[in-house]
């Protein structure tokens, strides 16, 4: 069985300022002023309902340019050699990301959000809440 054939649809685009990969943050809590949009594509903007009630959410979206691959690594925050799973490096197997972000606001299909360390134009696959942040 080949588990490579997984088609997840994309749901909206990440509108960010930042453009080079080596300008985002590591994580979302080092941008944590730094204003960011899911822009949901207007097929799915219905599924916003009542997402302004959560002050938190997770972002699921691609690391649509990184590559390679690379399963050994070395950590920006302390140099040290680790296994990718142990990082939050872009150049993962499944070149998925998530991060969990603060909402700001909910309105016609975008959500505006502080917490960015994604790449301006990342596909977005999936928004969720963020119970436990």
């Amino acid at each position: 069985m080949n588990d490579t054939g997984y088609l997840l649809p994309r749901i909206g685009t990440i509108v960010t300022p930042y453009d080079r990969m080596e300008d985002i943050p590591r994580q979302s809590s080092l941008a944590a002023d730094v204003l960011g949009r899911a822009e949901v594509f207007p097929e799915y903007a219905q599924g916003l309902l009542t997402l302004e009630e959560c002050s938190k959410v997770w972002l699921i979206f691609v690391f649509d340019l990184a590559k390679p691959v690379e399963l050994i690594t070395t950590s920006r925050e302390d140099a040290r050699v680790r296994g990718i799973f142990a990082t939050r490096s872009p150049r993962r197997p499944s070149r998925l990301g998530m991060s969990a972000v603060e909402v700001v606001s909910v309105s016609e299909g975008v959500v505006v959000f502080q917490g960015v360390d994604m790449r301006n134009g990342s596909p977005l696959l999936d928004i969720k809440p963020c119970f436990e942040c």
